[in-house]
């Protein structure tokens, strides 16, 4: 099992795909970044991996896009 020292993945593993989605749009326009932060993020990256659902539109190799807000498309998550 990966570190998750701040709880995030296991908190994130019980968010539905519209619970993760409200979260990640909380985080798009927020220029902090911390420790923690990075963790939480990738903890969501994860979660949104783990759905199923086709997250290739915010998603790819280099990380994920917090430029604009996704939404629910059918199973695919898209830029909104």
């Amino acid at each position: 099992m990966e570190n998750d020292d701040y709880g995030f993945r296991e908190k994130l593993k019980h968010y539905d795909a519209q619970q993760l989605i409200a979260r990640f749009n909380q985080e798009v326009g927020n220029p902090g970044w911390a420790g923690a932060r990075s963790h939480f993020l990738e903890a969501l990256k994860s979660a949104f991996l783990a759905t199923g659902l086709d997250c290739s539109d915010f998603i790819d190799q280099t990380g994920m896009s917090l430029k604009r807000p996704i939404r629910r498309d059918g199973d695919r998550i898209i830029h909104a």
